[in-house]
């Protein structure tokens, strides 16, 4: 079914660019803009929540208990108990500038605005070079996670285990 929904085009603040729209327990959209994170109720056809940021955020993930933002800024975090429309409750998580952030074997993993793929160990905050000349980043959903460059498509199983499909 398609609906038209116009909330965030006629909003009062202005012109919403959308950044990125993830899908999250089918029932949920959380809907990247230049104005903050919005979280779409997709059964009921409303907005839920508005996360709003001094900053475009570019992509955001669900880890837990915790949603991580990724803005120009770098990525920020919060616990989903805590009431994140109060901005005192959003952490600064990493400086680091990611397209498209995603949740992966136990570690962040982001596609960077320079179009390289990096880790980030959410414990420790440690981050680590993947790959670079990567066109995108998805998971599947068999639970892969795959790597997308020009003629090469990386299909990780974990970190550690992978197997890459090329076309000439």
């Amino acid at each position: 079914d398609l609906y038209n929904f116009t909330d965030l085009k006629n909003n009062s603040i202005g012109s919403v660019s959308v950044n990125e729209v993830k899908i999250v327990d089918d029932d949920k959209a959380y809907i990247a803009t230049n104005i903050g994170l919005v979280v779409f109720d997709i059964k009921r056809r409303e907005i839920k929540s508005t996360y709003r940021f001094e900053k475009p955020v570019r992509t955001s993930v669900i880890v837990g208990d915790s949603l991580f933002c990724g803005t120009d800024a770098g990525i920020y975090w919060g616990l989903t108990s805590n009431n994140l429309l109060d901005n005192s409750n959003w952490n600064f998580f990493l400086d680091l500038i990611f397209r498209n952030l995603l949740y992966f074997d136990g570690n962040l993993w982001g596609h960077y605005h320079d179009n390289s793929c990096w880790k980030v160990e959410c414990s420790t905050k440690y981050f680590f070079f993947i790959k670079d000349s990567i066109n995108g980043i998805t998971t599947l959903s068999d639970g892969k996670l795959a790597l997308i460059q020009d003629s090469v498509v990386t299909l990780y199983e974990s970190e550690n285990e992978y197997a890459q499909l090329c076309f000439d």
